[in-house]
């Protein structure tokens, strides 16, 4: 069924989603927010250390981007 198309051709969709998004950012037209490093995480974290680690990082990464958030938000 439709399903199973879509589950054999997700990748490509998320592929062509990144490519949109990236053209997006380059025209000045969104702003995106994303972590300075991969992620490792499980599907279902459960670790609780690997869970703050993730969170000061995005902290931390939130923190460097601020700026260029409000610019673009007053643009």
């Amino acid at each position: 069924g439709f399903g199973d198309v879509y589950k054999r051709q997700r990748h490509i969709h998320y592929n062509e989603t990144l490519e949109e998004l990236s053209a997006l950012e380059k025209e000045g037209r969104v702003h995106i927010i994303r972590p300075s490093s991969p992620i490792q995480a499980a599907m279902i974290e459960r670790d609780e250390s690997n869970l703050e680690r993730i969170y000061q990082t995005g902290r931390a990464d939130m923190k460097k981007d601020l700026e260029k958030l409000k610019a673009y938000l007053d643009s």
